[in-house]
């Protein structure tokens, strides 16, 4: 493998107009400053380093994008706007070199400057790939052009993201294994950790797995107080400022000390405290109010995960801080087209830095070490992890699935899962920490997920499907409330008429159910799972089915009764529209990109939300984009209802109208989070899905006994 990126060592490359600063990862040729997008920026490291060979196709595959398989396309097209980038009125001869069926080159001479207060001299890069040494000679031979080559790496709201992580499908390991897991299942002693009633949210345990951070709520308390517990001696600290509110945010390298997040007048603090009983409150640094998990991997060097990364909604990145000099330094560069990078866990015995990569189909978890540098992908799953811990006598990773109460093992030997064991259990669990093969400490679930209705005339809220299971995504039919219901390893489609109780299950499936929409016009159901879409009768009969190239991200019924969809494509790394004629049984794509959801405003109008956070208005027979409103940053998925040409919006906590003056609020909450937002078409209100956070209990859970399936 090539290397990919820059050291943190290296202050800037020049190379003919350009400067290149890793850091920030812009060029500028001292007119025109430019920030490349996360690919095109590896890309570009990667032909300077690597400058003395032809870099392949399927270099470009195996060591910049990371996967088995990128379409020609994908490569064709990141090749010229890299081209287009690096073109300038300073800089307008040839920077990248094409080799006629055989690859590309870097064609100019590239000097490397070094941080003054590590290296007062600048270094030619030619031959700086020739070759590479060991650990050991590297550090013998410092300033050889074979260390500096391996001394390069690579510079690329809870409730909310748990919540995500609640109603996402079972675990399911994509791609294919050398050998199956063994499948066990097993009964667990449940034995309370703490009696004092309130809500126990957002576990953390410590490297040495004998502390238990987490946050808890006592009754009848605003503001939660931050628990230390000793797992041996059972012994508790409470940490708590009176008006400030604290969380829990991961610990040191040794498990001495807790980074914790300190929030009050407006203000945001990251605070050091000793796990021991009588300790004092350490001061570190200003923080963002979306800071959320993190660890310290070092005396001065604590990494995290920073959001709102190149200023995109939901999008994040790894970061490493010296919360002493306050420099920080990228460690991961997420393509726009994902949800970004979420830190899990840094290992001190193996001095490695685990975490997940949300793509828009699935979720990848990676390794990597304290430079950033040989980012692994071990595995990828169809839903995400909450945490993960590492068993060193065993050399592998365990984690625990709380929706279906399993237990997961993967060794990093065999670079695959080799065990799994479902527990038996009838209790739903949240915040899972894995203490051993045989112990696991879990929270159980501590949110009460409802549908509701919201009249827009009298603004008042009613509900219809109150903590059913897991109900989500409702829609309304005619006096009847539909939504999905998530049943451990299957999803069902359920509905509750009007004034009674009790479910009724429409169509069950074994992949997970992504969305549904009911369409008043057609009295038809629309039910969208990751390459499907199927519509129903009333009667329950499929009267509609296709399957699509990709991941489809959203879908919804046309005012003509015509289908729209947006379609991921992983290979091509791009999101393109569609409308679904029922007619005609054939979709035609709409000429845009970066769109995730649109759906029908009038006769003349497509809304469309595009993965930069703005609203778009596609004029239908124009053909493009004729007005754009960006939105503000709300760190939640946005939702969008259109009511009969109004446009209606919800950063998960208020509800907005958009009026020609702007977006006039609604309404908000403060005992609940909106998790999806639709349009009731019979009652001409809202329907709003919703979690509340509720009292839970802290649970250990002790393997007794264990049998093959």
């Amino acid at each position: 493998m090539n290397e990919v990126s820059f050291s943190r060592a290296v202050k800037e490359v020049k190379f003919g107009a350009w400067t290149l600063d890793p850091k920030r990862q812009t060029i500028s040729d001292g007119e025109v400053t430019r920030e490349l997008e996360p690919l095109l920026f590896k890309i570009l490291c990667y032909l300077i380093i690597n400058d003395e060979q032809i870099i392949t196709r399927q270099d470009l595959v195996d060591d910049v994008w990371c996967q088995k398989y990128v379409d020609d396309n994908a490569i064709n097209r990141a090749m010229s706007e890299l081209r287009k980038v690096l073109k300038s009125e300073r800089q307008k001869g040839l920077v990248v070199k094409t080799h006629y069926r055989k690859g590309y080159s870097f064609f100019l001479k590239a000097e490397v400057v070094y941080q003054d207060s590590l290296n007062n001299t600048s270094q030619d890069l030619s031959g700086f790939s020739s070759s590479m040494s060991n650990e050991s000679n590297s550090i013998k031979t410092e300033n050889s052009h074979t260390a500096l080559k391996y001394g390069l790496s690579i510079i690329c709201s809870f409730a909310v993201i748990f919540a995500l992580y609640m109603i996402t499908s079972h675990y399911e390991p994509l791609g294919n294994q050398k050998e199956q897991p063994v499948v066990v299942k097993s009964s667990f002693n449940e034995e309370l950790l703490s009696w004092e009633p309130g809500r126990y949210l957002s576990t953390h345990l410590s490297p040495n797995e004998n502390l238990l951070a987490y946050l808890f709520l006592p009754n009848e308390k605003e503001k939660a107080m931050l628990v230390i517990k000793n797992l041996t001696s059972n012994t508790e600290k409470k940490v708590a400022f009176q008006g400030a509110e604290l969380f829990p945010l991961g610990w040191s390298f040794d498990s001495s000390k807790l980074f914790y997040r300190l929030m009050k007048d407006d203000k945001c603090e990251v605070w050091l405290v000793d796990s021991v009983i009588e300790s004092t409150n350490k001061h570190l640094f200003e923080c963002e109010k979306t800071l959320t998990i993190g660890a310290g991997v070092d005396e001065e060097h604590f990494v995290y995960t920073k959001r709102n990364y190149r200023g995109k909604d939901g999008l994040s990145a790894l970061v490493s801080l010296n919360y002493k000099t306050g420099e920080e330094f990228q460690l991961t560069s997420p393509s726009l087209n994902t949800r970004g990078d979420i830190f899990l866990h840094y290992e001190p015995f193996l001095k490695k830095i685990f975490f997940q990569r949300w793509q828009l189909d699935s979720v990848q978890l990676y390794m990597t070490d304290l430079e950033g540098s040989n980012h692994e992908m071990l595995l990828e799953s169809a839903s995400p992890f909450y945490s993960i811990n590492y068993i060193s006598k065993d050399n592998t990773l365990m984690w625990f699935n709380s929706q279906s109460n399993t237990l997961h093992s993967y060794s990093l030997t065999k670079r695959e899962i080799i065990k799994e064991i479902n527990v038996e259990s009838e209790n739903m669990f949240a915040f899972s920490e894995v203490l051993s093969p045989k112990e696991v400490v879990v929270t159980s679930y501590p949110y009460k997920h409802s549908i509701y209705s919201y009249n827009l005339i009298e603004n008042t809220l009613k509900p219809f499907v109150v903590n059913n299971g897991l109900p989500s995504n409702g829609v309304r039919g005619d006096k009847k409330t539909i939504f999905i219901q998530r049943n451990g390893r299957y999803n069902s489609i359920n509905y509750i008429i009007d004034g009674q109780s009790t479910s009724h299950e429409i169509v069950r499936k074994e992949n997970f159910i992504r969305g549904i929409r009911y369409s008043k016009l057609l009295d038809e159901l629309l039910v969208r799972t990751q390459k499907n879409i199927t519509l129903y009768s009333k009667e329950r009969n499929v009267i509609e089915d296709f399957t699509v190239d990709g991941t489809i991200l959203s879908s919804e019924f046309l005012l003509n009764g015509d289908l729209g969809y947006v379609v991921f494509n992983k290979e091509l790394s791009q999101n393109n529209a569609f409308v679904y004629s029922l007619e005609l049984k054939k979709s035609r794509k709409l000429p845009v990109s970066d769109i995730v959801w649109f759906d029908q405003l009038d006769d003349d109008t497509y809304l469309m939300l595009s993965s930069k956070d703005k609203l778009q208005y596609f004029d239908i027979k124009q053909g493009k984009v004729v007005k754009e409103i960006t939105l503000n940053y709300s760190g939640r998925k946005h939702l969008i209802a259109i009511a009969k040409s109004k446009v209606f919006y919800s950063d998960g906590t208020s509800i907005f109208e958009l009026q020609d003056s702007g977006f006039e609020k609604i309404t908000s909450f403060t005992d609940k989070s909106i998790k999806e937002l639709n349009y009731d078409e019979f009652s001409e209100g809202l329907v709003l899905s919703t979690n509340e956070v509720i009292n839970n209990h802290l649970v250990s859970l002790k393997l007794q006994q264990r049998q093959p399936l």
